[in-house]
């Protein structure tokens, strides 16, 4: 309730106006705590950035984006449901970092983005029926803008209104005070401007390296503005990044969820609220071990080069040249650090003639063709959404004359000789990208330069070393864990 003191004269009709004005919601409804409810908003199309003026001029264009149906909380998280849901109390913790002000009904703050994800996540151990997210930043502002583009929610700043809305430096004592105690947006939602900046997320964030201790540091968006702030703020537009990992005492949160039955609709995309990038696992897997295992199809085309000795030894003037695919495992374990992530992998795999295409190459006939098993090892770097590797490995298996080939003094499959040693090298290149939470999948091109010996054919004549080169497309799904490692 808005306590009698905050009642300004002129203020009072803005925001009654602005109540009037916007879309109609849902009313709020009960959560799974004492004190904590929802509203639920509809799914709908906005200009995410956009601002006009008090009058509807333009003063920056927005893009459009897409939001589905939600249900966000009507208040800051408070101290007491914190307390609720992690099992204990926070006063050693606020009073540890100087804040006075202590109460059930009180924001929770003291708390990094860390710390919000594992409340999103316990609280969801409590009520399975629904999924918890901390809101990815467009999230969080179509929720707080109710409706509007002006730089508040309740319109062009006064001192009068933003009093009327918002705790801020103006009128907040510089302190906390208990949520619900300002006037709220046309949708219901207390403190979407002041009290307590609100921790949101946008994509990998700014990941930048500390120069003194040299450690990796992710910075993530909060919103709203605090007791702390100035009018300016508390704007709609007001972007602050903070360390993802430091406690801040004026910073809080706001929950969204939606429940467990509509996650992984095929509407969904990598920056909702519950994609992947929106959830606790990829946060840690910013910075964690990570093990993968892969599996994919390739289409390519191998292309030999022969010595004169070689056509002796095949019994005839042979060229090399035709559709060659394979399939392949890959495994690997790896460490990642923001975007960027490195891996050492092992690979198993099996080369072959075609079968989507005419394998035959422009070549003059017979052709040779080798089907070969690969075991290879290497080292693989990513900066989302590319990837790249190198890798060195040993090929076994035989070639033969395309059985395919008539006329001629050559009978088909006439000649067939096992490869005694072969070994070298490949690299890729690629993108790749979220299929959910635990899969990813991508398309990337490869190429394979092997040099091959071959056993002696019934010519007699001893082979020399050949080189085959190896051109192909690869499509590719993985599967991907991340986890800890105490002291690593």
């Amino acid at each position: 309730m808005v306590s009698p003191e905050a009642l300004p004269g002129p203020g009072v009709f803005v925001a009654l106006l602005g109540l009037a004005l916007a879309p109609a919601v849902s009313l709020a409804v009960p959560g799974p705590l004492p004190g904590m409810e929802y509203v639920e908003l509809p799914a709908d199309t906005f200009e995410l950035g956009r601002m006009e003026d008090g009058f509807g001029g333009l003063l920056l264009e927005g893009d459009s984006v897409r939001v589905r149906a939600f249900d966000v909380m009507t208040t800051e998280v408070t101290q007491g449901m914190w307390s609720l849901v992690m099992g204990e109390g926070v006063e050693d913790l606020l009073e540890s970092e100087g804040v006075e002000q202590i109460g059930p009904d009180y924001p929770m703050c003291c708390i990094s983005l860390d710390d919000c994800l594992a409340f999103a996540e316990a609280l969801e151990a409590m009520d399975p029926e629904w999924e918890y997210r901390v809101p990815t930043t467009r999230y969080w502002e179509y929720a707080s803008r109710a409706g509007t583009y002006t730089p508040y929610f309740w319109g062009e700043d006064s001192l009068t209104a933003i009093s009327f809305h918002a705790w801020y430096a103006g009128n907040s004592g510089d302190s906390l005070h208990p949520v619900a105690t300002r006037a709220p947006n046309a949708w219901g939602l207390f403190d979407t401007a002041g009290n307590v900046f609100e921790w949101t997320i946008h994509d990998d964030g700014i990941v930048s390296v500390d120069p003194e201790t040299g450690d990796t540091i992710v910075s993530q968006p909060v919103g709203g503005g605090s007791f702390y702030s100035s009018a300016l703020g508390c704007r709609a537009d007001a972007c602050v990044f903070a360390d993802a990992s430091v406690r801040y005492t004026d910073c809080g949160l706001r929950l969204v969820r939606r429940p467990a039955s509509e996650s992984g609709s095929p509407d969904e995309d990598r920056n909702d609220l519950d994609s992947w990038r929106g959830s606790l696992d990829f946060v840690r897997a910013q910075h964690c071990w990570s093990v993968f295992v892969e599996a994919a199809l390739a289409i390519g085309g191998i292309q030999h080069s022969f010595h004169e000795d070689d056509l002796e030894q095949f019994g005839y003037n042979v060229q090399g040249g035709c559709e060659q695919d394979a399939g392949y495992l890959r495994a690997g374990l790896g460490r990642c650090f923001g975007s960027f992530s490195a891996f050492g992998y092992g690979q198993v795999g099996h080369i072959g003639p075609g079968v989507l295409f005419d394998n035959h190459g422009p070549y003059i006939l017979p052709e040779v063709l080798l089907r070969m098993n690969m075991l290879a090892g290497g080292i693989e770097l990513r900066y989302f959404p590319v990837r790249a590797r190198l890798g060195y490995g040993a090929y076994s298996g035989h070639a033969e004359v395309d059985e395919d080939t008539t006329g001629g003094p050559w009978p088909p499959g006439s000649w067939t000789t096992d490869i005694v040693d072969g070994r070298g090298w490949h690299y890729a290149v690629g993108v790749c990208g979220p299929v959910s939470r635990a899969w990813e999948a991508g398309l990337e091109w490869s190429q394979h330069f092997i040099r091959i010996r071959l056993a002696r054919s019934g010519t007699g004549v001893e082979p020399t070393e050949q080189r085959a080169n190896q051109y192909e497309v690869r499509v590719f799904g993985a599967w991907r864990f991340c986890f800890d490692l105490p002291g690593l």
